[in-house]
């Protein structure tokens, strides 16, 4: 436990090998590794609630929007994902604690009025429309990483929800930095959710993408889509 505080990676490499020559010898030190990261995302959070309780404090209103914690559970993911890489060999033990414990982190609102999905969305839409400075590579690098924790959300169908919802302003008020880039997450949530996650994103985009009348031409269809249910509906249609 303290050389994972510590971040002594040799020395927890050396750990790793000298524990892989014994029976279940890795079996404990993964449930450490395990402990270590919902300590430090419990941490993330715990920083989040006093945000929330400072601006209450100043008579201002909490924001999803607020990146603090959103970009912290980025950068532990990507220090703990190289960890289980680099010291403990991709070992299957230490990757399925670190997918335990952000299932847990990830899962655990901070607060009850703005949800942790509600601020993964949010961070995602400050990406797509350009609010973060980042060239085409860069963006795609963190839509991938932001994918990432979208597939620890037990509540995928509320991310759906709001994340169409986060969309269609985009579309409609031409806010979107990148077409190539909104048809990549798409097709990057596609491919790990399934088509009818995604069927209402991608006729989305492609109704606001055709056509001369381009905006009146998207309004009906999210007129269409909120009379037959499915622009509030969940993820499965």
């Amino acid at each position: 436990g303290a050389l994972l505080a510590q971040d002594r990676g040799d020395d927890l490499a050396r750990m790793f090998r000298l524990f892989a020559r014994v029976a279940d010898g890795l079996e404990p030190m993964a449930k450490m590794f395990m402990d270590h990261a919902k300590e430090r995302g419990r941490a993330l959070l715990e920083e989040r609630r006093g945000q929330i309780e400072r601006a209450r404090a100043e008579q201002r209103k909490p924001s999803a929007a607020e990146p603090e914690l959103v970009e912290g559970l980025l950068a532990l993911h990507d220090r703990l994902t190289e960890m289980v890489k680099t010291l403990f060999g991709g070992h299957v033990l230490f990757r399925k604690a670190l997918k335990e414990a952000f299932q847990d982190v990830v899962n655990t609102d901070a607060s009850a009025d703005i949800g942790n999905v509600e601020m993964l969305v949010a961070y995602a839409d400050r990406a797509l429309r350009g609010a973060i400075k980042l060239d085409e590579a860069q963006l795609e690098e963190l839509l991938e990483k932001l994918l990432q924790l979208f597939i620890y959300l037990s509540d995928k169908d509320l991310y759906s929800e709001l994340y169409r919802d986060a969309l269609a302003k985009r579309l409609l008020q031409s806010k979107s930095a990148s077409f190539e880039a909104e048809k990549g997450m798409i097709a990057k949530m596609k491919m790990q959710q399934g088509a009818p996650f995604t069927t209402k994103l991608e006729g989305m985009v492609n109704d606001y993408n055709v056509g001369e009348d381009t905006e009146k031409k998207f309004q009906t269809h999210l007129d269409a889509l909120r009379k037959s249910g499915g622009a509030s509906g969940g993820g499965s249609g």
